[in-house]
């Protein structure tokens, strides 16, 4: 009975070592349900893609109003009484300008018009 038991005891010690090793253990368990876990992010935002994708294409097929849309937001086109616009924001600059010259000479407006008309 305690050869038996001995037995037992090593096939229980080498069953718990190869459950434990790295190589086809529960560490690799682990490492591949975290692997499947990312995958399967991915597919779902990969999902949510092409959903959009294939709205955006019904929408195109369907109407104008979607291509028009695209037409103007990424291509900059307008319609033929349309005024296209486009504002510009400058971004503030550290640059100073340079304070006038005390020593130049002022420039004196003549106070005769230049295109002067004679009428006689």
């Amino acid at each position: 009975m305690r050869v038996f038991l001995i037995i037992l005891a090593v096939l229980l010690f080498l069953s718990l070592a190869r459950l434990l090793s790295s190589n086809g253990g529960l560490g690799e368990v682990f490492s591949l349900q975290s692997r499947l876990a990312e995958l399967e992010t991915q597919v779902e935002e990969r999902q949510n893609t092409n959903a959009l994708l294939k709205q955006e294409v019904l929408d195109l097929q369907s109407g104008d109003t979607a291509l028009e849309t695209i037409a103007r937001q990424r291509l900059g086109m307008v319609a033929k009484d349309e005024v296209f616009v486009q504002l510009l924001e400058l971004k503030p600059s550290n640059i100073v300008a340079p304070s006038p010259d005390q020593s130049a000479t002022p420039v004196l407006e003549n106070p005769q018009p230049i295109n002067r008309i004679h009428t006689d």
